[in-house]
């Protein structure tokens, strides 16, 4: 007869199943291997909902018969089968998170009983507090939410419930008696089994004293009941243990607010946040009033004809106009960020918070224009995934939104126009979500169906061309026309200016005509290929930094293709900030997204491997937490398997935040050490990094790979974990399998470059680099051998030169 011994943590099943042992009772899970096994299959099931043993998740009812879970179902099976070998005696197991899983089990074992252990509800708060760090309010959740699982969940046919105190006035007597109820012929107590109590014991008064929640009270109060042992017989006599421990829960609970109106409305320093909003509040009208008088003084000044030039004094109106256009339309505490050119004036925006655009990682002016449409709209991106809400073009700085063309659309496109006023500027609201449809563009994911970039013919539409399809190749043909110089049936789009084309633009056109001579109206010549993306898992690694990971994810929600199979696998490493809770609210409503929990952190190859295991898609992609995606980054990375022959790996274009490049692929030299090609360019759209090509490796931080190939060739290798060299390595050997590793430049992220691992070489995780690049070289000395020396200094002049050599093979 299997069973399981079921209660919160800290309520005292560890020395249950201590006393069962002494029974000649197989207990698995109680130390070694089989409480590993055991406790990781339940820490992956709670994980796939967001949760994990101390934030319990919710469980929507059917979920143990998700048809995602039969390969757990399948381990769960096993590992009944090895634990219970021995048929010959009864068997169970101690994992209190069984608690909140009891439905996959019961499923799962034939015939599985539920030994529930309860205990004082005060005590086992304290007991979480001293032993696992819980603050009361999640020690009161815990307790809360176990209780309420074993009595929702657990049938009370399979359930005998038994008092942790039970056992310390007679062990051998209590464990008899549960042993029978369970129907479990025991051997006898073997001699020196000692209950031992020495924890805190609180009296029946305190459950009233304490004021804890009513139904956790009348919960504890029915599983006493079953257990034959009512709450008014526990602590009778004085409490004892440490005064100083219940002094703090007291004050917890009373934060809590479960000693003032009996209700659940606060958490630990909640109080304050009314102080702090107030204080914010104030601090805007300050800031407001003491623009409004600096802005009359400098009317009285040019009144009075005080010597203002009248530069000076349009631009002093500009200002003004300036915020009185985000008075009127940003929230207070809101981030603006405002293009300008180091002018302090432009970021005085009242009880709104200014940037500069664009600005350095510390703050200030960073000093210099982007180099074209691409940096300026990383830029942006990773400032909005920092915290920027709204833009400002002032009018004085409108020239942007012309001599970045590109730039314009995106912000039309992707975010929201917010007004427009003459005198002022523009102000844009910042969405992190994809654009809607747009009027000019049907309603079809072109460059995801043909997995790449349309290309559209520009027949002097001009601008109105540039806008019809979001992310095309736009050109203009050479010379005269018509005749056009091309074959028939060989660009996908054409735009014409008056309807005298149509004729020769329907010839050349594989696709479609566009007539922009009025509102443009589209005239489909050909057939629209099938949508041809893969299934895709995005495997996102996180550890703390819940900012970071946020701005990540919101960047991957707004640039999933239209209609493409995409789950979001996110490992939350042993995160110890607000993630955990941040990423159970957002599976709750997004059921796209996956989360695992490691309960202490395993390292980035750890991550990745366990999130393979559990992935669905028939592509991995491997991304960074600290990464911005930008759109189409995924359609031209998942589509590139479709159009690059024996493509095993492929990567994309990583940037800096300023819009620098940062690579555009990966080189590695003779001696194992790595460059990222490019690095640094300011242009990252320079024909040298528009190529597709073949490359020794591509970073980690975006790489996708068929999860087959990935499966076959063992994953990331263990040998190489933390991490670092483990991409490598992988790219390496994958191409041993007459794979090949390709840079797809239309696959763009923003890569904030060392906020996760940090950037000293000789500490954190960063000191793993050269420590694993030893353990490349060793692997791969045979390789590497065809790999040319690293140069004395890496500069511009070698982007060139190093371009024009294959991936694993010396200069051309």
């Amino acid at each position: 007869m299997p069973f399981a011994i079921l209660g919160s943590p800290r309520s005292g099943g560890g020395l249950v199943a201590a006393s069962l042992r002494c029974h000649g009772v197989t207990i698995a899970g109680t130390a070694g291997a089989d409480e590993d096994a055991f406790s990781a299959l339940n820490e992956t099931l709670l994980a796939r909902h967001g949760g994990g043993w101390d934030r319990p998740p919710h469980l929507p009812e059917g979920w143990e018969r998700s048809p995602g879970l039969a390969p757990l179902h399948a381990a769960a099976v096993a590992l009944s089968d090895a634990a219970g070998a021995d048929r010959g005696c009864p068997w169970g197991w101690h994992d209190p998170a069984t608690t909140l899983t009891w439905p996959f089990w019961r499923d799962a074992i034939t015939g599985l009983r539920a030994l529930v252990v309860v205990r004082h509800p005060l005590e086992v708060m304290l007991s979480l507090h001293a032993r696992s760090g819980c603050s009361v309010a999640t020690a009161l959740d815990v307790v809360g939410a176990y209780q309420r699982a074993i009595l929702e969940t657990v049938e009370p046919s399979l359930r005998v419930v038994t008092h942790y105190r039970a056992h310390a006035r007679d062990a051998v007597g209590e464990a008899d008696r549960v042993l029978a109820a369970l129907g479990c012929q025991a051997r006898g107590a073997a001699p020196g089994f000692r209950a031992g109590l020495g924890h805190v014991r609180l009296s029946r008064r305190s459950l009233a004293e304490f004021a804890l929640p009513d139904e956790v009270t009348t919960d504890y109060a029915r599983l006493c009941a079953e257990a034959g042992f009512p709450a008014t017989d526990v602590g009778d006599g004085a409490e004892d243990g440490d005064p100083r421990g219940t002094a703090w829960l007291r004050r917890g609970l009373a934060a809590a607010g479960s000693a003032v109106g009996g209700g659940r409305a606060g958490r630990d320093g909640e109080p304050w946040a009314d102080v702090r909003r107030e204080l914010e509040r104030l601090r805007g009208e300050l800031a407001t009033r003491d623009e409004e008088l600096g802005d009359r003084l400098e009317e009285i000044r040019l009144g009075q004809g005080g010597g203002v030039s009248p530069e000076r004094a349009r631009y002093r109106a500009a200002i003004r106009g300036c915020r009185d256009l985000v008075r009127g339309h940003v929230p207070a505490g809101a981030v603006v960020a405002v293009i300008s050119k180091g002018d302090d004036d432009l970021l005085r925006l009242g009880a709104a918070t200014g940037w500069h655009f664009p600005r350095t990682a510390a703050g200030a002016y960073a000093g210099w224009y982007p180099a074209g449409d691409l940096a300026a709209i990383a830029h942006l991106e990773a400032l909005r995934a920092e915290g920027a809400e709204f833009l400002l073009v002032p009018e004085t700085y409108a020239w942007w939104l012309t001599s970045y063309p590109g730039f314009e659309r995106h912000l039309d496109r992707r975010h929201r126009l917010v007004a427009r006023r003459p005198g002022a500027g523009v102000l844009y609201a910042l969405l992190a979500r994809p654009a809607a449809a747009e009027s000019n563009a049907p309603a079809i994911p072109l460059a995801e169906r043909l997995g790449r970039p349309p290309q559209l013919l520009d027949l002097g539409a001009g601008r109105r061309a540039a806008d019809l399809v979001a992310g095309a190749t736009v050109f203009a043909p050479p010379g005269p026309y018509p005749p056009l110089p091309y074959v028939d049936a060989s660009i996908d789009i054409v735009a014409v200016a008056a309807p005298a084309m149509l004729d020769e633009a329907r010839r050349v056109a594989r696709l479609a005509v566009v007539d922009c001579s009025g509102e443009p109206r589209w005239e489909w010549v050909g057939d629209v290929p099938a949508a041809r993306l893969p299934s895709v898992s995005i495997v996102v690694p996180v550890c703390g930094n819940w900012p970071l990971s946020r701005g990540c994810l919101e960047g991957i929600w707004a640039t999933i293709p239209e209609g493409c199979d995409v789950e979001v696998i996110v490992v939350d490493d042993g995160s110890a900030d607000e993630t955990p809770t941040a990423l159970a609210t957002l599976a709750a409503a997004e059921p796209r997204l996956v989360v695992l929990r490691h309960a202490a952190p395993v390292g980035f190859v750890g991550s990745c491997n366990a999130a393979a295991i559990v992935a669905r898609g028939a592509l991995l992609v491997f991304l960074n937490n600290d990464t911005v995606p930008l759109p189409g980054w995924l359609a031209a990375l998942a589509g590139s398997f479709a159009t690059l022959p024996h493509a095993g790996v492929v990567g994309g274009t990583l940037l800096f935040p300023d819009g620098r490049l940062q690579e555009a692929g990966g080189i590695v030299f003779a001696d194992g050490s790595a460059c990222h090609f490019g690095r640094g360019e300011a242009d990252a759209r320079a024909p040298l990094f528009r190529q597709c090509r073949e490359v020794d490796y591509v970073s980690g931080a975006l790489l996708a790979t068929p999860r087959a190939l990935f499966e076959r060739c063992g994953g990331f290798d263990p040998a190489f974990a933390p991490g670092y060299y483990e991409d490598t390595d992988y790219c390496f050997r994958v191409r041993q399998t007459g794979a090949k590793v390709y840079f797809q430049p239309d696959a763009v992220v923003v890569h904030r470059e060392g906020a996760t691992a940090g950037t000293d070489p000789a500490q954190g995780m960063k000191r793993f680099q050269e420590i694993n690049r030893g353990r490349f070289v060793a692997r791969h000395a045979a390789a590497l051998a065809s790999h040319p020396p690293r140069p004395a200094s890496i500069t511009a002049a070698s982007w060139a030169r190093l371009f024009h050599r294959g991936p694993g093979r010396g200069e051309r």
